[in-house]
């Protein structure tokens, strides 16, 4: 059993208890019109405050603060503009971007990052990566780049498609790990589902999904289509960290989709999982030092990420808490999860998160939310409560 840790609980929590693909990984699907209309830029729900902080951002994903307080938001960016990105092929150009919210100040601060965009045969829509997350760095910033699936299909996109699957130094510098080069080579999966009855082998695929500082100048990284956790050291050594088993929903196998990853001060991570966006079929895994992974919490729908509040417990955004009949995503929505005792509390926000995708944890425990991420009208909104 997990020890217990001493926390400080928020004195007044949002009331409101927590319900009950083939895996979208996290470039996530459907065009912009599929989205009903965005509401007004700010809205009040059992005392929560949302504000929209920044607009037009192309395909937002993960969001991260800095030291000085400015918020960073990944773009994912459009593929390359002008191609149409027909019969399965991407277009892949270098409209990925870091933008940065700070005061009344905001743009882009890092421009011509990879990205590919790739139109689905069967449902036409169009799946989009790029920047997927971002972290402060010394000398700027550390980018985290989704897609690249492995060597050979990554390489047959051409030269602007090389720093897809890879964690690297932005605007300029060093690439720090290639994430598709060891999936391709190791494919930590493939091992388990040799190994364990929990998991089935599967063909080489990667597309990293977040990222977390480990304090040591190292880097914890998920791999949604990899199904595992990987570590990267301060010399971009790769380590595979955890594998995570697939689950059941409505009696059929779904696949684990790990997206966000959180590391508590007590060297304690937390990884969420999407549950091929079944709904109730996320779970919220925790890994305490020398230990194997286990489900601290389970039964949400669709975790996209995860913050660690100073309270000490997690927040976890969910992307969606389902799909209507015409296969258009109902809203999202945001949990508090006990890290003691697993308890999630919905943390009521109305029908304003729709299609959100990444969450960051501000000084004061305002969130951070990327809202509205498929497309490029996307948009960052700012949680208080």
């Amino acid at each position: 059993m997990p020890g217990t840790k001493t926390k400080l609980k928020r004195a007044t929590r949002a009331t409101g208890l927590m319900g009950g693909l083939t895996a979208l990984v996290t470039g996530f699907v459907g065009g912009a019109s599929a989205l009903p209309a965005a509401g007004a830029g700010e809205s009040r729900e059992s005392e929560v405050r949302i504000r929209t902080v920044a607009t037009g951002l192309k395909n937002p994903r993960g969001v991260a603060v800095d030291r000085w307080g400015g918020v960073l938001v990944a773009e994912a960016g459009e593929g390359r503009p002008g191609c149409e990105p027909g019969g399965g092929t991407p277009c892949v150009g270098r409209t990925g971007a870091v933008y940065r919210v700070a005061g009344g100040r905001a743009g882009r601060v890092v421009t011509g990052l990879p990205s590919a965009a790739v139109t689905m045969d069967d449902t036409r829509q169009t799946v989009v990566t790029g920047p997927v997350d971002v972290a402060p760095g010394r000398f700027g910033y550390v980018v985290l780049n989704g897609g690249g699936t492995d060597v050979e299909f990554r390489a047959g996109l051409g030269r602007d498609a090389a720093r897809l699957g890879t964690l690297h130094r932005a605007p300029r510098g060093r690439t720090y790990a290639d994430l598709v080069a060891y999936e391709t080579r190791m494919d930590p999966d493939w091992v388990l589902g040799h190994e364990s009855t929990e998991a089935e082998p599967t063909s080489v695929q990667s597309n990293a999904s977040r990222l977390a500082e480990t304090g040591r100048g190292g880097y914890l990284v998920t791999d949604s289509a990899g199904n595992d956790l990987l570590g990267v050291s301060r010399s971009g050594e790769i380590t595979t960290e955890a594998v995570f088993p697939g689950g059941t929903a409505g009696g059929e196998r779904t696949e684990a989709v790990p997206g966000g990853v959180v590391r508590a001060p007590d060297g304690t991570v937390y990884v969420s999982d999407m549950g091929g966006l079944r709904p109730g079929a996320a779970r919220i895994w925790e890994i305490e030092p020398g230990h194997r992974p286990h489900v601290l919490a389970e039964g949400l729908t669709a975790v996209s990420d995860l913050g660690l509040d100073s309270s000490g417990d997690l927040v976890a955004l969910s992307l969606t808490t389902g799909f209507g009949a015409d296969g258009v995503p109902e809203p999202g929505a945001l949990h508090e999860v006990d890290t003691d005792t697993g308890e999630a509390v919905e943390i009521a926000t109305g029908d304003r998160l729709m299609m959100a995708n990444g969450l960051a944890v501000g000084p004061d425990d305002e969130l951070y939310v990327t809202n509205r991420t498929v497309g490029t009208d996307g948009e960052l909104v700012e949680i208080t409560r």
